[in-house]
């Protein structure tokens, strides 16, 4: 931990996603294939990813990365830096990067909003890789620092106190025109 904050690699695991190729040979409409999640199943704004439009057949899991429910996915290419919280099993492709938590104390909620945040963004861009297309990585994205609470090993009340302003305050910059939802989104 550095000053006010923590690099996101000291707290997650981090994880490229990966491609089985050519794409098509792994793509089934069976019932039984793996969810394939790509940038499509999400809403720019949203929050969670919670199914998927494709499926990939199963030897496409070795190519590819698998995900699970309770993780965070990046966008790490084009429109990079967009974070969504995972509601869904699932595999990854390569214009992804998977955030494991590495303790069960991470509140999910509040990475969300720390890393769709503009502090966090303006470090992504910054040192975001590609003269035409800006790519994120996953050394990027671990030495990437976002703000901490005070007290934000504290529990109960003193851990809700001080994480509840710090999400306002991602909120807020996320959407300023939306201070009603902001209350919804909090309690």
């Amino acid at each position: 931990m550095i000053g006010h904050g923590i690099f996101v690699g000291e707290i997650f695991d981090i994880e490229r996603g990966g491609s089985p190729r050519p794409i098509q040979h792994y793509l089934t409409e069976d019932a039984d294939g793996i969810p394939w999640i790509m940038i499509g199943d999400t809403t720019v704004g949203g929050k969670y990813i919670e199914s998927t439009r494709l499926r990939i057949k199963y030897e496409g899991i070795r190519k590819s990365r698998e995900v699970y429910p309770g993780e965070l996915l990046l966008t790490n290419s084009m429109s990079f830096g967009r974070p969504y919280i995972l509601k869904t099993y699932g595999c990854i492709h390569d214009g992804w990067l998977a955030l494991k938590p590495k303790r069960n104390d991470i509140d999910l909620n509040y990475a969300y909003h720390a890393l769709g945040s503009s502090y966090a963004m303006a470090q992504f861009q910054k040192q975001a890789a590609g003269a035409t297309v800006k790519n994120l990585n996953k050394d990027i994205v671990a030495s990437t620092r976002i703000p901490l609470p005070p007290h934000w090993r504290s529990s109960g009340a003193s851990r809700r106190f001080w994480i509840k302003p710090i999400i306002f305050m991602a909120l807020l910059q996320r959407r300023p025109r939306s201070m009603p939802a902001l209350f919804i989104d909090l309690y």
